[in-house]
């Protein structure tokens, strides 16, 4: 984005789209990234779409921020209810082991979202 769409609000909204699920799209690394930038003090919120089987680990290791409100799982959408989603995020964040091409990672830049992704050999660099 070139400019923020709220530039007086200090939080920083991170969108993640995706299975919930660790050894593809490694989904509990995020939790050391929330970690990480609470106690930078970051005024963050963390809003993840989807669902899968790493979900209930995932509550239990994010639980300190579920409470805040810093992160918030929403389960499934409808790709009508997506375009919102993306618009309303400053940072789509993608932290695959591996990846082909995401349409996720499309539809977030299309929004005008900032991806934020981590190198992997394969997909997206």
């Amino acid at each position: 984005r070139m400019e923020r769409s709220r530039p007086d609000d200090p939080v920083l909204r991170i969108l993640y789209v995706g299975r919930i699920e660790q050894s593809q799209k490694r989904v509990l690394d995020m939790v050391r990234v929330m970690d990480q930038l609470a106690r930078m003090n970051v005024d963050f919120e963390w809003t993840m779409v989807g669902d899968g089987p790493a979900r209930g680990e995932l509550e239990n290791q994010a639980k300190a921020h579920l409470p805040t409100g810093r992160l918030r799982l929403l389960g499934t959408k409808t790709n009508d209810e997506m375009p919102a989603l993306y618009r309303n995020a400053d940072v789509f964040v993608l932290t695959s082991a591996f990846e082909g091409l995401p349409v996720s990672l499309l539809e977030a830049m299309a929004e005008g979202c900032v991806p934020v992704v981590t190198r992997v050999r394969s997909g997206v660099g």
